[in-house]
């Protein structure tokens, strides 16, 4: 009961979801995921939900269906909407899997009309995932990159053939499908961060939950579970027991401080430099003495949200920083044209750098995989 007061509190303090909404849980079978999935069961008739469970098959071991087969007897003891998805081709890597699943469960999600998908991450996972990002070199970006509550939105462009077609959307018909593209907008929430692994195995033993051990999470070829079993109980042995806790407390701190300033970057970008490309009437560009202004931290922000949102590139911090500083230096030597080539692991990227049209302004154009094209007076 403890632990159902503590998902309840956290679900109104942190503003998660609404009373009568339609709510997609991801479930593995493991021991997080079969928690919330009981402990939202719980509250379901408190809130008025209307609960359905989506299980996706990476198919890495030969009992992913087994396992499969388990979390759907669980659904249909439970009388909830089950949905499963298969991996057709073998997914390599972690990242690759997390992007197909994300994407799946958000198609499952769009058309079946949920309006919250649920993820069984912990303070465990968070903690994790933390020390994942700074061995990678993240930012904070990175660091709090599992956050209670996202908004997904982005353009999705599904076939549709079989299915119910929706009111408000436009198709486009070929001979076999119906093609439609169309912006959605879904909350994904992770009502576990503040709850530790130990908690839940406390939990699901009181309860007897039905828990399907996945025997990958023993595999320490994978990143993650080395981090897992090895790293985390080496911090706890020989630098601080309580590290868990520490690194938790530390990353709300940072969670807070980072959504403050991505919003003023945010605010900086639409408010200063979007609207000068709009009331010039001519091609994107950022005011380069302005952003020089601004503390560094901010300048890359802004240009990375400029870069972003013009060339629909992710570009990382190397690249940032390197055309971050050769504006700088450009605004007081007005150098030529010049050649850079940035070598991104596997590709090569060429980057075309002119000088800049107006003092201290740059104009961006793209052609091909990405030239920058600056001009100055």
């Amino acid at each position: 009961m403890q632990l159902l007061y503590k998902i309840n509190n956290s679900l109104i303090e942190k503003s998660l979801v609404k009373p009568y909404q339609y709510v997609l849980i991801a479930v593995s079978g493991g021991q997080d995921s079969i928690c919330i999935l009981n402990l939202l069961s719980q509250l379901k008739i408190k809130w008025r939900w209307k609960l359905g469970i989506v299980h996706c098959d990476h198919q890495w071991s030969s009992t992913s269906k087994n396992q499969a087969e388990h979390v759907a007897k669980i659904a249909s003891s439970m009388e909830i909407n089950y949905y499963q998805a298969v991996a057709i081709q073998y997914l390599r890597h972690e990242a690759s899997a997390r992007e197909w699943r994300y994407q799946i469960i958000q198609r499952i999600a769009l058309e079946h009309n949920y309006n919250v998908i649920v993820t069984a991450h912990n303070a465990s996972d968070r903690i994790e995932t933390l020390l994942y990002n700074i061995i990678r070199g993240s930012g904070l970006h990175g660091i709090q990159s599992m956050s209670w509550k996202r908004k997904i939105t982005n353009q999705l462009a599904i076939s549709i053939s079989g299915l119910t077609r929706r009111k408000n959307i436009s198709y486009i018909k070929t001979k076999k499908y119906y093609f439609c593209t169309f912006y959605f907008s879904l909350s994904l929430i992770r009502p576990l961060l503040n709850i530790t692994g130990t908690e839940l195995y406390c939990f699901a033993r009181e309860c007897n939950l039905p828990i399907w051990i996945d025997l990958t999470n023993k595999n320490l070829k994978i990143r993650r579970n080395r981090i897992r079993h090895q790293l985390l109980p080496y911090l706890r042995k020989f630098f601080n027991p309580k590290i868990d806790q520490a690194l938790a407390k530390w990353v709300e701190i940072v969670n807070a401080e980072n959504i403050y300033i991505e919003k003023l970057s945010q605010f900086l970008f639409f408010q200063v430099i979007a609207k000068q490309e709009i009331y010039l009437n001519q091609s994107p560009y950022i005011h380069g003495e302005i952003l020089r202004s601004l503390p560094i931290a901010l300048q890359r922000r802004i240009f990375k949200h400029f870069l972003d949102f013009h060339t629909n590139q992710n570009l990382n911090f190397y690249h940032i920083e390197q055309l971050r500083l050769w504006s700088h230096r450009n605004l007081i030597k007005k150098q030529n044209i010049r050649h850079i080539t940035y070598h991104n692991k596997s590709y090569f990227k060429k980057v075309y750098i002119h000088k800049i049209l107006l003092p201290g302004q740059f104009q961006l154009s793209m052609i091909g995989p990405f030239i920058f094209c600056f001009k100055h007076k």
